[in-house]
């Protein structure tokens, strides 16, 4: 692991506590046996992610509430299988996003668009929910979603968090298969909906579908022995910084 990686997954689990100064350059160039330079490299990425803070007394540790999207994947990390309370937690906000990027669709999307979107709709229904090529067109139709919606901020939040989240569930082997005859019913609604630009369908189909979701990932999770904990399983070890006192 780099410096980078070690520090930023010490301070998640709690061996440096919020507030708490980090060891000085010069310590932690020896402990990592590397340079200085290194050091400050990773310093200044901590301070990036909001993780940390530099001042020139020394870097001290920021709570994590006030960090950025870029410490989702390591959270993620922290477990064998991830934990199934920040899984869900992620999901939700996905699908928000989502949802609110569809309700659009109804309004602005071209005739074209609508059919594109249709389109992607058969292609998912002819195909078994719980196979892998199925959860990629269903990305992709979210996707298309936010495409349509125009809004550049959902994009870039939703690609963030789909880069940390589905990818890292996807490589290790961990794919949702929702209840067939549900799933099957809600994407038909959703294709009744976006035929009749209907807005609030749209949007009650989606939530429905991605209810399922949820309900697929946890279902996933659970059986491969994944905790349910949340933000507790980030525990508060005795740290091992420094003195937390101003400088």
């Amino acid at each position: 692991m780099t410096v980078l990686d070690t520090l930023r997954d010490e301070i998640l689990t709690g061996q440096y506590r919020p507030g708490e100064r980090l060891p000085s350059e010069r310590e932690l160039a020896v402990r990592f046996e590397t340079s200085r330079g290194a050091v400050r490299e990773a310093l200044k990425k901590l301070e990036q992610i909001g993780l940390a803070t530099i001042h020139p007394g020394g870097v001290r540790v920021q709570p994590l509430h006030e960090a950025s999207l870029d410490v989702l994947g390591p959270l993620l990390d922290l477990q064998a299988v991830p934990d199934i309370e920040l899984v869900d937690q992620v999901a939700v906000v996905i699908g928000l996003l989502v949802s609110h990027a569809a309700g659009s669709v109804a309004e602005i999307a071209s005739d074209a668009e609508i059919d594109e979107a249709r389109a992607l709709v058969a292609k998912i229904l002819e195909r078994d929910p719980q196979d892998a090529e199925s959860l990629e067109l269903r990305m992709e139709l979210g996707r298309f979603f936010m495409k349509v919606s125009g809004n550049l901020a959902i994009r870039l939040i939703a690609n963030s968090m789909r880069l940390q989240f589905a990818a890292r569930l996807r490589a290790r082997g961990f794919r949702p298969a929702p209840e067939p005859r549900a799933f099957r019913r809600h994407m038909l609604a959703l294709d009744v909906a976006l035929a009749g630009r209907d807005s609030s369908g749209i949007q009650a189909a989606l939530g429905e579908l991605m209810a399922l979701n949820r309900s697929a990932i946890r279902a996933v999770l659970e059986a491969a022995g994944a905790s349910a904990r949340g933000l507790d399983l980030i525990p508060t070890a005795p740290s091992r910084g420094l003195s937390s006192r101003s400088p």
